[in-house]
């Protein structure tokens, strides 16, 4: 019943909220709105109190479903959420405390082993839904061996931002990570997140160990460098970005990812340098920091499995692979500076935020200065955004700054055969040389 009060309260304030607003400037059709609601809310009222005598679960569930999709359309999750939970309630269900949403596609060799990870986890148990994108091997099989321990959701091949779409609507858990489907989490990942989550808590995010095919450990993390904790809005604004792992390393609040989904238009779009459809963990780090505060975490919560797929779709092209990162720094800073918390008086390009932007600007102009998408760049130009980056961005050690500064002027002055010949050193992460790394003090 509290529950039935607070959504009575809430519905009013909202009302009385349009009500100061006067419905936009459009009077009449504010009234008519504001009369409807009314009526329908007294007739939601008197069902829901019918159903409370009469011990009527359905009904009260039916109601509460309602209610939900209504508070969620206008922008109350804290409310829908209140009326999740009493629809869970009416069910005879529990609302467990997070839920991981697997997203796969064609990885029937590792989808098993990443469902079996997040069943396996200690302390916190976990809603698992299971997001089939299409998937054209044997993956449907794997993931219905496991039977009701795991909700399946099967869909044809629309990305993996619409998979976690399906995933998030198909999960009720207050926490929500996202598994790749060829990843895995640790056994103690989720009781190790599910505690630092707290009032204004967008995100919780940890490493994740690089492993093989195999299964095996490569002794590496991603990502390779210190990671922040705190308001981290204003670090965004600012550069664009923040260290943060890919997907599996980060763990939502539902009431934040679920202003961040579904993912734009314009950044769905985007397509790798072969031609898939990109993936949305950059866009959803980023918003992150611009709706609560964000936790890093100082042990890995899982392993990035590095194999045939993502190795050859990171080399197939490297120059294509630099042009398709420009493309998604492009609209990512859009989309950041579009922001209401976004201001136009820092007097910088956001695209120019960090080192490793300026970096994939300054080798696509070495490679292609006639294909390059930014006609007013020149290498000088970079190389003093690139240092202006180094410098301060509020996550690099000091001899990274060293590192990077020097590798900017390199790019700038080397032979383009030179630049090409060790593209992929400066470029990926994954395939730089250990030596390099720990020069940049990029190992953690």
């Amino acid at each position: 019943m509290q529950l039935v009060i607070r959504l009575e309260s809430d519905f009013f304030r909202r009302i009385q909220s349009l009500e100061q607003h006067g419905g936009g400037g459009n009077a009449p059709l504010y009234l008519s709105f504001r009369a409807s609601c009314l009526q329908q809310f007294q007739a939601d009222l008197a069902e829901g109190d019918k159903a409370l005598t009469d011990g009527d679960a359905p009904a009260l569930r039916r109601l509460a479903h309602s209610l939900k999709s209504v508070l969620r359309s206008l922008g109350h999750p804290e409310a829908a959420s209140d009326a999740l939970t009493l629809e869970e309630a009416a069910r005879g269900t529990r609302r467990l405390p997070a839920a991981v949403v697997i997203t796969n596609h064609d990885h029937g060799r590792f989808v098993g082993q990443a469902i079996a990870s997040a069943l396996a986890q200690t302390e916190v148990e976990a809603e698992v839904v299971v997001v089939d994108d299409g998937s054209t091997d044997a993956s449907r099989g794997i993931i219905e061996s496991f039977g009701d321990r795991v909700r399946a959701v099967f869909q044809t091949h629309r990305g993996q931002a619409d998979a976690m779409l399906s995933g998030l609507r198909s999960s009720v858990a207050p926490v929500v990570l996202f598994l790749d489907g060829d990843d895995v989490l640790y056994p103690h990942a989720l009781s190790a997140i599910c505690g630092r989550f707290g009032p204004g808590v967008a995100k919780v995010q940890a490493r994740l160990d690089l492993i093989d095919e195999g299964g095996r450990t490569l002794g590496r993390q991603t990502p390779p460098m210190p990671m922040l904790s705190g308001d981290l809005a204003p670090v965004v604004l600012r550069h664009g970005w923040y260290p943060a792992p890919p997907t599996t390393g980060n763990a939502f609040a539902r009431h934040a990812i679920e202003r961040l989904l579904p993912v734009p238009a314009r950044y769905t779009a985007l397509r790798t340098a072969d031609g898939r459809m990109a993936v949305s963990d950059h866009y959803l780090s980023v918003l992150a920091a611009l709706n609560g505060r964000v936790v890093s975490l100082p042990s890995a919560v899982g392993a990035y499995r590095i194999h045939g797929a993502r190795r050859d779709r990171k080399s197939s092209d490297l120059l294509a692979e630099v042009r398709r990162r420009l493309e998604r720094t492009a609209v990512l800073s859009e989309i950041v500076s579009a922001h209401p918390r976004a201001r136009a008086s820092h007097g910088r390009e956001l695209a120019l935020g960090t080192p490793n932007w300026v970096k994939e600007r300054l080798v696509s102009l070495v490679l292609d200065p006639a294909g390059h998408p930014v006609p007013t760049d020149t290498r000088w130009r970079l190389v003093r955004a690139g240092v202006a980056a180094a410098w301060s961005v509020p996550w690099s050690p000091a001899r990274m700054r060293v590192v990077q500064s020097v590798g900017l002027l390199a790019v700038a002055a080397l032979p383009r055969p030179v630049v090409r010949a060790v593209l992929s050193a400066v470029v990926l992460d994954h395939v730089r040389p250990r030596w390099l790394s720990r020069l940049s003090g990029m190992e953690v």
